[in-house]
């Protein structure tokens, strides 16, 4: 969730018919458990309060979450002979101070990153002139990224806590205690619980019966989140670019990745006026890919097809080019926002790099040319790689953090 102080929008008739309101709902028999890393050392009766705001908004969708100091738990299990049986519907949140962001490939302004197991929450500093207690941000920024991992991916909504950009007047509703999960969504994340329930069940009574396997990987295993996957890109704004545009495609083409649980690190670039080619070669490392922001007339026409949006000069060399005049050509023909296209030419160009390969598929952001409906597609988030890509792009990216951390 990125920016997540803004100007106001007002939505009142749309919100007052999804916005939750406190006591809709009473948490039932379904439970969740967080196992919580304070690692933003909180302090006892500050993480209590973040718990209970958190817990408020999940008791309105009829689940009660369970809380669970990290540390301890950890400790105790690890010193157990025979570690009990978790709870199938576990999760982590591991709370991190605001600065940490950059460690995992995100702006300081972002305010989680969800995993299949857990999520990561960065702790914005206490600000003073701000009308939203830091308890309450960090609350409902728990709670938003927690859905994204009940709600699977493209979780955003137009309105409620899931909203991709929370406004001044959401941050308003949260702190009177009226955002919330829409319906459809309190229903989904019910059943997301109950089924895993369901599943844990099943394994264990299969265990005891004798039918099941020994090696059945325990929720226990399921509680680790790995490192991030990272990736950094050197962007050469040659045309150049606007800030604002480029900050926007470069905001697009890094969802795209992080629905392939791959985080973008942008980096500008030297341009040759700004250094000498030593200076710029001693800033690469062979991980990094090479961007280059051109207009077609930069490029030798037999290198690109008359309708391409972009080409990879060299994929062992990892660099690629995105043409901005034939994004905005398009654009023209297609309505479209010209830093959000730009985006998505940057994420499949970066795609053939980390994919090792020129080859295109005939689904998803790997299309060698996008249609009407495509583009309709990436405008709900739907335009993404497909999972034998991702599986194979994230593979890459691990060779590459292996390459970058090796010592000569």
């Amino acid at each position: 969730m990125t920016e997540l102080k803004r100007s106001w929008l007002t939505v009142a008739v749309v919100a007052a018919f999804f916005v939750l309101v406190p006591g809709h709902g009473v948490a039932g028999d379904l439970r969740l458990t967080l196992v919580v890393y304070d690692h933003a050392l909180l302090g006892e009766a500050k993480l209590a309060e973040v718990e209970n705001t958190t817990s408020e908004i999940f008791r309105r969708t009829g689940v009660q979450l369970v809380w669970i100091e990290g540390f301890g738990y950890a400790a105790t299990r690890r010193d157990a002979l025979t570690p009990p049986r978790e709870d199938p519907a576990t999760l982590v949140v591991k709370l991190q101070p605001e600065s940490e962001a950059a460690r995992y490939g995100v702006r300081s302004m972002c305010g989680g990153i969800g995993f299949t197991s857990g999520a990561i929450i960065f702790v914005p500093r206490i600000d003073p002139t701000s009308t939203v207690s830091d308890v309450t941000r960090t609350g409902y920024v728990i709670a938003h990224e927690i859905g994204h991992i009940l709600l699977g991916p493209n979780a955003h909504s137009i309105v409620g806590i899931m909203r991709g950009t929370l406004l001044q007047q959401d941050w308003e509703n949260a702190a009177q205690g009226t955002l919330g999960f829409t319906q459809s969504q309190s229903q989904q994340i019910r059943t997301w619980i109950a089924e895993r329930d369901r599943s844990g069940d099943a394994q264990l009574n299969g265990w005891m019966a004798g039918t099941g396997q020994k090696s059945l990987q325990s929720p226990g295993a399921e509680l680790k989140i790995e490192p991030a996957l990272q990736v950094r890109v050197l962007v050469y704004n040659g045309v150049p670019v606007s800030s604002r545009d480029l900050l926007r495609a470069e905001e697009r083409a890094g969802r795209v990745f992080k629905q392939a649980n791959i985080m973008v690190i942008w980096t500008a670039g030297p341009m040759p006026k700004d250094s000498s080619p030593d200076a710029a070669h001693e800033q690469r490392v062979p991980s990094d890919l090479q961007l280059r922001i051109w207009t077609r007339s930069l490029a030798q026409p037999s290198m690109i097809d008359s309708d391409a949006l972009g080409f990879c000069t060299s994929i062992e060399g990892s660099q690629a080019v995105v043409l901005f005049d034939a994004v905005r050509s398009l654009v023209r023909s297609r309505s479209s926002n010209p830093a959000d296209l730009l985006g998505l030419a940057i994420a499949h160009e970066m795609g053939h790099i980390l994919l090792r390969s020129v080859n295109h598929s005939t689904a998803g952001i790997m299309r060698p040319r996008w249609l009407p409906n495509d583009l309709h597609d990436a405008e709900k988030g739907a335009l993404v790689f497909t999972r034998e890509q991702v599986a194979s792009m994230q593979n890459e990216v691990r060779r590459r953090m292996r390459v970058q951390t090796c010592k000569p």
